[in-house]
């Protein structure tokens, strides 16, 4: 069994702070990405890659297929 770190962002998230205000739905969000799988989360996929000031404002956690597409239009 692997233990997974909760995600270090957790607190500091623009999507967070920004765009989720409702708190259950917030808390929903942080179960599924923030406190168990990290690596599956959006904003963390673009983040680890691009860095922080590359994550749009909107992007959702579950946004797999938008963060791949910012993904692949990262300069190499």
């Amino acid at each position: 069994m692997t233990f997974q770190q909760s995600c270090e962002r957790i607190d500091i998230c623009g999507f967070f702070i920004y765009e989720m205000k409702v708190e259950s739905i917030a808390h929903r969000f942080k179960d599924r990405y923030c406190h168990s799988c990290k690596e599956a989360c959006a904003i963390y996929m673009v983040f680890s890659s691009c860095g922080d000031a590359n994550i749009p404002r909107d992007l959702y956690p579950n946004e797999y297929d938008r963060a791949l597409d910012i993904l692949s239009k990262k300069p190499q």
